[in-house]
């Protein structure tokens, strides 16, 4: 399985592939799209993270897809390892340290 690395090698953390995602054009133009804005925006990068996506070539898929459904990015998001999580139960849990 592939995942985006820091430069000292590691895989990144749900925060930074959050701040990753922010930060690419691509998804920053779908996520204009989305009405999605930056906290929101690095709030579904790391919740893409924890949902198994890792790079962010697959985040660019999973971002375009959203826009031609033009769907709720937090509703719609199917995990691509496990089982679906609420958004909400997993926000409550994973955001209190922001």
């Amino acid at each position: 399985m592939k995942v985006e690395l820091t430069k000292s090698g590691k895989p990144v953390s749900e925060k930074t592939f959050g701040s990753m995602v922010c930060s690419d054009k691509s998804c920053r133009h779908s996520a204009v799209e989305l009405d999605l804005f930056d906290p929101d925006l690095r709030l579904f990068g790391r919740y893409l993270h924890f949902n198994g996506y890792k790079t962010i070539a697959e985040a660019r898929v999973v971002m375009d897809q959203l826009v031609k459904a033009q769907a709720n990015p937090f509703v719609a998001l199917k995990p691509k390892v496990g089982k679906v999580i609420d958004f909400q139960a997993w926000k409550i849990n994973n955001t209190q340290s922001i």
